[in-house]
């Protein structure tokens, strides 16, 4: 879900190629980015994805599907500091949710 914002055109839809650093992070740890500047490496899929949406700081957990990675779900928002560990269990509820879902 996306609140105030728009994205059209190709340049946001188009694909990312994933470097080294980006398959490194693909996990089954969850993790909280208090400020994106200085954090994310502006060149990596996360930073670029993270700038197009104008991200300053994420919540991030796996959606774990047996013993693989299903996918990640992400909470994004425009300010620094807005997550904390103390939201990870929330958020790993929700994606098991979104899994059951899926």
């Amino acid at each position: 879900a996306l609140t105030r914002g728009h994205m059209d055109g190709p340049a946001f839809w188009g694909p990312i190629v994933r470097t080294g650093e980006d398959r490194a992070v693909m996990h089954r740890e969850s993790y909280v980015v208090h400020a994106i500047d200085g954090g994310i490496p502006p060149g990596s899929v996360r930073g670029l994805i993270f700038s197009r949406l104008a991200a300053r700081s994420v919540l991030r957990v796996p959606m774990p599907l047996g013993k693989a990675v299903f996918g990640s779900l992400f909470f994004l928002s425009r300010a620094t500091e807005q997550f904390s560990d103390d939201d990870l269990g929330f958020a790993r509820r929700v994606a098991d949710i979104v899994v059951v879902m899926h």
